[in-house]
């Protein structure tokens, strides 16, 4: 998660996380961490809608 973080500065990661968590419910969105890739790449935020809505 550290990662992710400083790879736009604090402020920037956490306003991220912060508008992922108001579109998809703070339950369904984090920083990516170590286990977290797509296509083989690291993720650096990890988002699901919480529902259909």
């Amino acid at each position: 998660m550290a990662a992710a973080a400083s790879s736009l500065g604090r402020s920037g990661a956490l306003e991220i996380t912060r508008r992922l968590a108001a579109i998809c419910g703070p339950p369904f969105s984090r920083l990516g961490g170590p286990a977290d890739e797509v296509a083989g790449r690291p993720a650096r935020w990890v988002a699901v809608p919480g529902g259909p809505h």
